[in-house]
């Protein structure tokens, strides 16, 4: 179901909004994640189609713009059994597989699988392309969480992503049942 959603994160330090949205045109899906403030901007786009409830996608892109310039893409090519992604300038080509998704739509196949599951699965792995690696992400549910948002109380599920030096970095995701899981923070 398409949805928006308005999020306030920080960039640099600095306090951000970011506009999330999924519309649909006919049978392709594009996701859009925007913001900025002062010295910086973000935006990232992923456009997808559904195949047995499993996305398949067709392009990503991603510019960090300010004091930080990035640039991501990744361009999938079934009908050439390849994968291009694009990361520090450089591209590199990956063979095609159906169960790869880039960084942004990894989070809406969160969402799509969890929606189907009958309970909240305690582990979920995804494979997400970023320049010259496809890494498997793998979330762990730590538990179900009542949080104060600012629709008021939500029941969520808090999944945390595992990485190999846990000490390094913290990704925690809560995501709420009610709203066909949508992230809430």
């Amino acid at each position: 179901t398409p949805y928006q959603a308005r999020y306030s994160t920080t960039a640099m330090g600095l306090g951000m909004t970011l506009e999330r949205s999924l519309r649909r045109d006919g049978d392709r899906f594009t996701l859009r994640n925007e913001g900025s403030v002062l010295i910086a901007s973000l935006k990232e786009v992923a456009h997808f189609s559904l195949v047995d409830g499993q996305i398949r996608g067709d392009t990503f892109s991603y510019k960090l713009g300010g004091l930080v310039r990035r640039k991501r893409a990744v361009e999938f090519l079934p009908e050439q059994n390849l994968i291009r992604s694009l990361r520090k300038d450089r591209w590199t080509e990956h063979t095609w597989q159906a169960n790869i998704l880039d960084r942004l739509s990894q989070q809406e196949q969160l969402r799509l699988d969890l929606m189907t599951a009958s309970t909240a699965p305690s582990t979920l792995r995804f494979h997400v392309i970023d320049g010259p690696r496809v890494r498997e992400r793998v979330l762990e549910l730590v538990g179900k969480e009542t949080l104060e948002t600012a629709l008021g109380a939500l029941e969520t599920v808090h999944y945390r992503q595992l990485h190999d030096d846990p000490d390094e970095r913290s990704s925690d995701i809560w995501l709420a049942p009610s709203l066909d899981f949508t992230m809430v923070r």
